[in-house]
């Protein structure tokens, strides 16, 4: 039986000293093996040596839960339904769907500090850079929606640095839209 090959093409080393430290493509990646109860894939760097797993640098990083689990649970957020229907529908408790939605929360806003920051993207550009990554997956103002929904086209700014904490100043939470902080 020929020896099936994983594509690694995507990834990049995340050692800080290896000379092909983030950079995609350069084939310095080989797919070792995989580990774990989910069979998450481990990679080895050909340049430095270093293995890593492939959710290193993502919110699914350290967690023990499967990855469709948490997409479910995100998904079902991104529906309308709140965190206690999530947990129960998902049948998990309250605090763990919440903990996921902190870590994607925090992930995206280190994504558009980088777009902003890092690449000197406009508001604009990274607008039409999250329609480009979204457009296939249905309507351009469903997307549009949840994307804004979610702050991740950089558009608003939130008080507090965690997104999901009381960002009305009155001790609640709120859901549907979000206010635009002037």
């Amino acid at each position: 039986m020929a020896k099936r090959k994983y594509s690694v093409e995507h990834f990049f080393c995340p050692n800080p000293t290896c000379p092909d430290y983030g950079k995609v493509g350069t084939q310095n990646l080989i797919h070792q093996c995989r580990y774990g109860e989910h069979h998450t894939r481990l990679l080895k760097c050909k340049t430095c040596g270093r293995t890593f797993s492939e959710n290193v640098g993502t919110p699914f990083w350290g967690l023990r839960t499967e990855r469709q689990v948490v997409l479910q649970a995100l998904r079902c957020i991104v529906e309308g339904c709140g965190l206690s229907a999530t947990a129960r529908i998902i049948g998990v408790k309250e605090d763990t769907v919440l903990e996921w939605l902190r870590r994607c929360a925090r992930h995206v806003e280190a994504v558009n500090h980088y777009l902003i920051h890092d690449l000197h993207l406009s508001e604009v550009e990274i607008d039409e850079l999250w329609t480009f990554i979204k457009k296939s997956r249905g309507s351009r103002s469903a997307n549009r929606r949840r994307l804004h929904r979610w702050g991740v086209l950089g558009l608003e700014q939130y008080p507090p640095s965690d997104p999901l904490s009381d960002c009305h100043g009155d001790g609640e939470t709120h859901q549907g839209e979000r206010r635009e902080v002037t």
